[in-house]
């Protein structure tokens, strides 16, 4: 089940955060593994590893990631 919603709930899987996080592997970015997340609560857009009610902290891309998509271009 998707939230499409601007606010957050933890019970669905958050359509913006997941569509930031594919938009991130768009621009050539891969997945961070479980251990370079970042604390519960403040996840990193490009996690690979989040569970349904953390999906909504993906929301933006954050100056790494974007710095990485530079580095790419």
């Amino acid at each position: 089940m998707w939230n499409v919603n601007l606010a957050a709930d933890l019970t669905k899987v958050d359509f913006y955060g997941v569509a930031v996080h594919e938009l991130g592997h768009f621009l050539s970015l891969l997945d961070l593994g479980a251990g370079q997340c970042g604390p519960v609560g403040d996840r990193y857009t490009m996690c690979g590893a989040v569970n349904k009610a953390e999906t909504n902290q993906l929301r933006n891309l954050e100056t790494d990631d974007i710095n990485a998509a530079n580095s790419v271009y």
